[in-house]
């Protein structure tokens, strides 16, 4: 698997895209179509699309980590996000439909209180099935960027998992291998 394409959020453009169905069995577009925001690689043609829709998009480099270089198109005005857009399009970056996240609960072990948080979730998947997963949050305060670029109190957690039936790979595989277990 190359891991440097699938990291490239000009894939998920690519999924969105109907010209994507004629690879896609109904069933994975509808998958496609439940989990994945609108997303577009940002072309000088979209640009008058993108600003009249300024308060539902947020604009990502294709390469990134962190919320550097995303812009969240309703924490600006419309001038200056068209500007933004017209210096971005073409060069590298897709836009994508706003997801309003749902605050979770999350408890201070120190004083007990619970106080909303905005968690984003990544899973880990290998050739064994789940890996684990990846949380970054930060408080439900602001309405923009989850990531460290855009709020230094951002925090993260990872918790790694393995199957309990998965067998190490062949030698030759190229395959990841499993977890190993202490015991």
């Amino acid at each position: 698997m190359d891991r440097a394409r699938l990291s490239n959020k000009g894939a998920l453009a690519l999924l969105s895209d109907p010209r994507c169905d004629a690879v896609l069995s109904a069933q994975e577009r509808r998958l496609t179509d439940r989990i994945l925001p609108w997303t577009r690689m940002l072309t000088p043609a979209l640009v008058d699309r993108c600003v009249a829709e300024r308060e539902h998009l947020v604009l990502k480099p294709c390469r990134g980590f962190a919320g550097t270089g995303v812009v969240a198109g309703w924490t600006c005005p419309e001038p200056e996000w068209a500007g933004i857009l017209h210096r971005h399009a073409g060069r590298g970056y897709v836009v994508q439909r706003r997801a309003v996240p749902c605050p979770e609960p999350v408890v201070d072990p120190a004083t007990g209180a619970a106080e909303d948080w905005i968690p984003v979730w990544g899973i880990f998947v290998t050739p064994h099935g789940y890996g684990g997963n990846a949380i970054r949050a930060q408080r439900a305060t602001g309405d923009g960027v989850i990531g460290y670029s855009a709020d230094t109190a951002t925090r993260a957690t990872v918790a790694f998992g393995c199957p309990a039936t998965a067998q190490p790979a062949p030698p030759d595989s190229a395959a990841v291998a499993p977890c190993s277990r202490l015991g």
